[in-house]
């Protein structure tokens, strides 16, 4: 799961030649959600649609031009605000775009069960931020489901403070058997 809004993880898988399912989708390869949507993802207002640029065969890096969005099309990403549209069944179905409620409430539904069912749960560079209480609400719902606790690794994009773990543990609740800080993501190391 990536909660960035970003194509970093497609990209990387990508270059791995590692296959990505956007959920709820199945077939053989990586189950992948974003909760917040996605650079990549266009929402089209005249269809009513969502596309997955990664499903699709299109190029990830497609970005959305202006006279895109004066057509209709946009990217599908959940704005930084207390209260999340997307996810009010009613407010989607008056702007008749209920396929955003169906999106949305998928890739939530596929954070929850991953953090229930993961044995380890590696985090790189998100530190759930107290903004970000709908992604703290996922996480919490995926542990309370667990019969078990998961180890959480974490990294960051540049070297802080290792007691940045206090926080991630803090996030998780106490429901995890062990979160270790890993340091710094290293560029070009594999």
């Amino acid at each position: 799961m990536s909660f960035n809004y970003d194509t970093i993880a497609e990209r990387l898988a990508q270059r791995f030649a590692h296959r990505l399912i956007t959920v709820p989708r199945t077939g053989g390869g990586i189950k992948f959600a974003k909760p917040h949507g996605s650079t990549s993802w266009t929402l089209d207002l005249n269809s009513r649609s969502v596309t997955y640029c990664l499903e699709e065969g299109r190029p990830i890096l497609a970005s959305l031009l202006s006279s895109d969005v004066d057509y209709g099309r946009e990217p599908l990403v959940l704005g930084a605000v207390p209260i999340k549209s997307e996810i009010i069944k009613e407010v989607q179905c008056y702007f008749d775009t209920k396929c955003v409620f169906d999106v949305v409430g998928a890739q939530w539904r596929g954070v929850v069960e991953a953090v229930r069912d993961a044995d380890v749960i590696v985090v790189v560079g998100y530190g759930f931020p107290v903004e970000d209480q709908y992604g703290r609400f996922l996480v919490r719902e995926g542990l309370r489901l667990r019969s078990g606790s998961p180890r959480i690794e974490f990294f960051e994009l540049e070297d802080v403070a290792p007691g940045r773990a206090q926080e991630i543990f803090r996030v998780f609740q106490g429901r995890v058997r062990e979160v270790v800080y890993r340091g710094p993501v290293q560029p070009g190391a594999a």
